[in-house]
């Protein structure tokens, strides 16, 4: 881990980088997997368990930083307490040594969106990480007419990349539109409150052109169902599905 930013005491970015060489190549919206040694008393298979090979407890998350940037991979990490690698994971500062895999995996990628398109994001939580890796690869060279990024978290310090996106703002192709959902009501906060999904209902009001909408989401389960059924008809949804 060479880079280490917290954001709340159950968000942070960390940078991470191979001991030697570059970074795996990968495309802007795919996922590298960590690891770190499984506990001895981590259930298993029983073969792996009695072999002397070191068992790995892994995860996936999605790199949030740009493949043009090849010293480096970026990932938005938050902490699931009864989860099995991030408390784990929580201690460790910056020097401290993980396993990452040497390829980066995944299909939420804008292959499938032609160029010039008009993208709708819709992120919930650490879900912005894929956008963020788009948007610092592609924004202001023509890749799509206008990149909307809504961005659902609870609280203003949980806008990991509120500062950058404000400025990509200035580019003239990307819209930044976050809310927040438990954001205490006497907070300086004087920008959007409430669920994504009450954005969404006023369709007009984002000047997009549904015949070359691409409506790509990286929210939980419970939200894909709700802003799938929103979004009906309006152009062609790509679903990222991560927990």
């Amino acid at each position: 881990m060479t880079a280490r930013r917290d954001l709340t005491p159950s968000l942070i970015v960390v940078r991470i980088q191979p001991e030697q060489g570059s970074v795996p190549p990968f495309v802007p919206g795919q996922f590298i997997n960590l690891g770190l040694p499984a506990p001895a008393d981590e259930p298993g298979p029983l073969a792996a368990r009695r072999s002397n090979r070191v068992r790995l407890t892994r995860r996936a998350y999605s790199i949030a930083s740009s493949p043009r940037n090849a010293d480096h991979l970026e990932l938005l990490v938050a902490l699931v307490q009864d989860g099995k690698l991030t408390p784990r994971l929580w201690p460790l500062d910056v020097g401290s040594r993980l396993w990452m895999d040497n390829e980066a995996k995944g299909s939420f990628t804008l292959n499938d969106v032609p160029e010039g398109a008009d993208i709708l994001a819709v992120a919930s939580g650490t879900g912005i990480a894929p956008f963020m890796s788009m948007l610092r690869c592609h924004a202001g060279t023509g890749r799509w007419r206008t990149f909307i990024l809504m961005h659902s978290v609870r609280t203003a310090a949980e806008l990991a990349y509120r500062d950058e996106l404000e400025n990509m703002v200035h580019g003239g192709d990307v819209v930044y539109l976050p809310t927040l959902t438990r954001e205490p009501a006497d907070s300086p906060w004087t920008g959007r409150r409430g669920r994504v999904q009450l954005m969404l209902a006023d369709r007009d009001a984002l000047n997009i052109v549904p015949s070359s909408l691409h409506i790509l989401l990286c929210v939980n389960p419970t939200m894909i169902e709700d802003v799938t059924s929103i979004v009906q008809g309006w152009g062609t949804v790509h679903t990222e599905r991560y927990w």
